[in-house]
C-alpha cells in the first residue's frame, strides 16, 4: 500500500481540488452517521435526545492538508 500512495496522491488530489473549484461536493463528503445523543433527564423521552452526524474526517484532513 505505501508504495501505490505516492502514485496517487497527486491524481488524487488533483481530481479533489477540481471538484472544489467547480463548486460541487463528492458524494462520499456528505455521508454521515446520524446518532442520538442523551442531552439528559429521561432516557425513555426522545425529545431528550439531540442528534448528531459523525462525518468521515479522513476526506476534511486530505483536503486541510492541500490548501
Amino acid at each position: 500500500m505505501k508504495e501505490i500512495v505516492n502514485q496517487i496522491v497527486s491524481p488524487l488530489s488533483h481530481l479533489v481540488n477540481k471538484k472544489m473549484q467547480s463548486g460541487t461536493v463528492p458524494k462520499l463528503f456528505k455521508v454521515g452517521i446520524i446518532k442520538p445523543l442523551h442531552k439528559g433527564g429521561d432516557k425513555k423521552i426522545m425529545s431528550d435526545y439531540c442528534p448528531i452526524t459523525l462525518i468521515v474526517t479522513r476526506q476534511m484532513n486530505f483536503i486541510r492538508k492541500r490548501t
